[in-house]
């Protein structure tokens, strides 16, 4: 399975921005942020299934009012995702701003850090599917127009916190050093055919860099 890239961005936030949602509970904090990062990345993940390049255009000139403009219209078009944000419409529009910001941030230093190119970031946002399905509500796949995508679970999984991100990039890191490099031949896929799958050969290959590199950007956010 490829990054956890949602639950990365979603303590990234809570870092960078813990003033963000002030007062709010910290349970309903979270799953507030852990959505307006699912929709804002669903945008990305879409754009660049469509066009990679454009997508790719947009990250790295960081546009963080064209991301939010497209996530916003697209909660506000949908009641139920409309009614869940309610409690927070006076503070919503400031908190998809800093998300999108952080997000197109963190996917530009990423991108440059480990030379993704266009065909690694489209790698990177095709494999946050499974990582939504574990964190989104149900309602959400409606929202965004992929209610084949609702999956069912016996619990709850657990919230990601930063231990086990760690974890699981030293996992990855070790498994990777075991194996010989493959190649695979990348093609993307129409959206309308869309579905959760895991990472491709070729992002298993540039996986260790990547995580390096989350290592690299926490380390400094720490000191």
């Amino acid at each position: 399975m490829a990054f956890d890239f949602l639950n990365y961005i979603s303590q990234q936030v809570g870092q960078q921005q813990p003033t963000l949602l002030a007062g709010e509970e910290k349970s309903f904090k979270h799953r507030y942020i852990i959505h307006l990062v699912a929709f804002q990345l669903n945008q990305l993940m879409q754009c660049s299934k469509k066009d990679s390049t454009l997508a790719y255009q947009k990250i790295q000139q960081l546009d963080a009012d064209w991301l939010v403009q497209l996530s916003t219209r697209q909660i506000e078009q949908d009641t139920v995702a409309a009614t869940f944000f309610q409690h927070i419409q006076s503070k919503i529009a400031e908190s998809h701003q800093k998300i999108a910001a952080l997000i197109l941030n963190e996917l530009s230093q990423l991108d440059q850090t480990a030379q993704l190119g266009a065909l690694g970031i489209n790698e990177l946002l095709d494999g946050q599917y499974p990582w939504l399905q574990q964190e989104v509500e149900p309602w959400f796949w409606d929202s965004i127009g992929h209610p084949e995508f609702k999956i069912t679970r016996e619990a709850q999984q657990p919230d990601a916190d930063f231990n086990q991100v760690m974890k699981e990039f030293s996992q990855m890191i070790q498994k990777q050093a075991q194996q010989p490099p493959e190649h695979d031949t990348h093609l993307l896929i129409d959206d309308s055919n869309t579905t959760p799958q895991q990472a491709s050969c070729f992002y298993r290959i540039i996986n260790p860099v990547i995580a390096i590199s989350i290592i690299l950007f926490l380390f400094k956010s720490i000191i």
